[in-house]
């Protein structure tokens, strides 16, 4: 039980830092925005992947859980990072955030995180296409 606690942990890890290394590709210019996969990208990976095997499929899909989960805690106001980034300010501050500006914040970021998911769905449709 012990090595497959410590597999498991590794391999989350690994994934964790991948998941950054590619946001630090796409800020610096080294990875485009193009080569982002939403959902509909997905389903031809999971085709690919599929092709190699039930194991690397599982590995996938366990990828794409922790990708969510790490996704989700990037502290932008509309995710749940983002309301632990306010929470924070909160406790630091000793005094809530406003919430004029907390719907502010959390409105914008989800027009953001939308226009995102428009992007990217293009992207993928196009992919799909060609």
């Amino acid at each position: 039980m012990g090595d497959v606690f410590r597999l498991t942990w590794n391999y989350f890890l690994k994934c964790f830092f991948l998941i950054f290394e590619s946001l630090r590709m796409l800020f610096t210019g080294e990875a485009s925005p193009k080569d982002l996969a939403g959902p509909i990208g997905m389903v031809s990976m999971v085709q690919e992947i599929y092709s190699y095997g039930w194991v690397n499929l599982l590995a996938f899909a366990a990828f794409i859980s922790i990708n969510l989960g790490v996704v989700n805690l990037i502290p932008i106001p509309a995710l749940d990072g983002g309301q632990l980034f306010i929470l924070a300010i909160e406790g630091i501050t000793r005094r809530p955030v406003s919430d004029r500006i907390k719907n502010a914040l959390t409105g914008v970021s989800f027009v953001l995180l939308m226009a995102l998911m428009i992007f990217v769905a293009y992207n993928d449709i196009i992919r799909l296409v060609n």
